[in-house]
């Protein structure tokens, strides 16, 4: 509210006490003071000033702008697939290694402004390698699901164990969006050869570990001065000795011997002297064997342990076998004669 100047004796009243009329130019002056007083608030002493209208009005600064330093960060992008962690568990057997994957897990890959950019996904587990030799676990490897296929890329810990021992390792595969553990299979192995197959869930089918199997062969045959005890014998898909694998749809059958010489000197026996006979009369050759050196002999017999030979049978393979011997000439001191063992496969 603006002041008004308390009531007093002005120009005017002194004027007429006096008798005198000036002129009405300076009766407006007092008059044009007083209401600029009264304008401006500035009357006697006693009134109260009030603010002004300009006074009173806030002054309202204008924000000021962050600097970057107080820009807000960025937000990362949540990615379902990032921590994804599952246990696995399973077992299988390939290319001279027996394998037990533990767990797996997956991590997004993200560039300089944290976009996604894909995944790695990591199967950890335990790699015992069943031959002789140091040799690494090198079979190929892709995931498959209904909708999508994912191969390894080796950018993990490649596996390799010395001969008989077990190391901790991992596969590592590029996944994507759609990766999924329930439905993932992890195949081993080219088409060509037997395959096994881990689900990475239970839910994404059936395990096919190709786990090596007993095969009930024993007995020995002989030709003077030869003889060859077969002590034990096993089928299996992955072939140790040679870190491989057997042909799709075949086995190996390894027959482990001794063989006992009776012929003194250093005699060779290759292993093209032996022959397995099928059910239906065909003749396999030896797929591999470690027969290629000389047998030392004595009139009183030298025993050979640890010799093996190996034949591709069919997975299924049953029925009525023989291994058939066949030595060379210079074994024998008058007629060749052959020998022959039957067995059953089961």
């Amino acid at each position: 509210m603006q002041g008004r100047p308390r009531p007093g004796n002005h120009g005017t009243t002194a004027a007429a006490a006096s008798g005198h009329h000036r002129p009405a130019v300076r009766a407006v002056l007092p008059l044009a003071l007083a209401l600029t007083l009264v304008a401006t608030g500035c009357g006697s002493d006693d009134a109260d000033p009030q603010p002004t209208t300009a006074a009173t009005t806030a002054v309202t600064s204008p924000e000021p702008s962050p600097s970057p330093s107080q820009s807000a960060s960025p937000t990362v992008a949540v990615d379902d697939l990032d921590g994804l962690e599952f246990t696995v568990g399973e077992s299988f057997w390939h290319s001279g290694y027996m394998v037990t994957l533990d767990s797996g897990s997956v991590e997004a890959e993200r560039d300089t402004f944290d976009e996604v950019t894909g995944h790695t996904l990591t199967v950890a587990g335990t790699f015992e390698n069943l031959g002789e030799d140091n040799f690494w676990f090198g079979p190929d490897l892709v995931i498959v699901q209904p909708d999508a296929t994912y191969e390894g890329t080796n950018l993990g810990d490649v596996p390799e164990a010395a001969g008989g021992l077990s190391v901790a390792g991992e596969l590592t595969f590029a996944v994507d969006e759609a990766f999924d553990p329930d439905q993932a299979v992890l195949v081993v192995g080219t088409a060509d050869q037997a395959q096994a197959e881990v689900p990475l869930q239970p839910a994404a089918g059936d395990l096919v570990d190709l786990p090596p199997m007993e095969a009930d062969v024993q007995g020995t045959m002989s030709v003077d001065p030869l003889d060859v005890e077969v002590v034990a014998a096993e089928r299996r898909w992955d072939i140790p000795v040679d870190h491989d694998q057997a042909p799709a749809g075949e086995q190996a059958l390894t027959l482990h011997l001794t063989v006992t010489s009776r012929k003194t000197g250093n005699w060779g026996l290759p292993d093209g002297s032996f022959v397995l006979l099928t059910p239906d009369g065909t003749s396999l050759p030896v797929d591999g064997s470690d027969m290629g050196g000389s047998l030392a002999g004595s009139e009183a017999g030298t025993d050979h342990e640890g010799l093996y030979l190996r034949f591709l049978v069919p997975e299924d393979a049953s029925g009525q076998y023989a291994l058939r011997m066949d030595p060379p000439e210079y074994w024998f001191a008058d007629e060749p004669a052959e020998a022959e063992l039957a067995f059953t496969l089961e």
